[in-house]
């Protein structure tokens, strides 16, 4: 946006859409964005803001600060803005379990073209590894390296030819593996 532009008719029309888009009132929108606003004076936080903020709520590995930071910045653009802020905030505490699955793909889809690759997936799962340790998962089987985990995974996941998982065969599997759900869940 442009530098000094205080258009308050725009404010008012996002919260509009969000209403539309999300599963807040307006009237919870307004203190989301109070709050926001407070945190991010110029309207975005960028990646750095955002890491503080994750460290001060004790999520201080990296990897996973950016993986939260992707999936709060939907478009890519290297900063959250409101809008971004209140769709991830939407799904992760009201959403449905398609949009919080859909949620999970793309932060799992590290370079947004709609499938999830081995590569991608190992380095989710050995930062997760790193943060938190062995697994045990829903089902109360327990993985020591995230290397065993990452098989395990590969081998439940429908993958087309090529060995990438799409969104429907993520939501496939997952929908009949709750060990994968519960696995890949950052949040509940």
């Amino acid at each position: 946006g442009t530098m000094g532009n205080k258009n308050p008719r725009g404010a008012k029309e996002d919260v509009a859409k969000l209403e539309e888009d999300t599963h807040f009132t307006q009237k919870e929108l307004k203190e989301l964005y109070k709050n926001f606003k407070k945190e991010a004076p110029g309207g975005t936080v960028n990646i750095k803001e955002f890491r503080e903020v994750m460290t001060a709520m004790g999520i201080d590995d990296p990897f996973m600060q950016d993986l939260v930071f992707r999936s709060y910045d939907s478009d890519g653009s290297d900063s959250i803005n409101f809008s971004d802020f209140a769709s991830s905030l939407s799904v992760q505490t009201r959403g449905d379990s398609d949009e919080k699955l859909r949620m999970a793909f793309n932060m799992f889809d590290l370079d947004n073209d709609d499938y999830i690759t081995r590569d991608e997936l190992a380095q989710f799962v050995e930062g997760l590894f790193n943060l938190i340790g062995p697994i045990t998962t829903f089902t109360g089987r327990r993985y020591v390296s995230a290397e065993s985990f990452i098989d395990y995974i590969y081998d439940e996941m429908e993958t087309d030819e090529d060995g990438r998982i799409s969104f429907e065969n993520y939501r496939e599997t997952a929908s009949r593996n709750p060990d994968i759900l519960q696995g890949l869940k950052l949040y509940n």
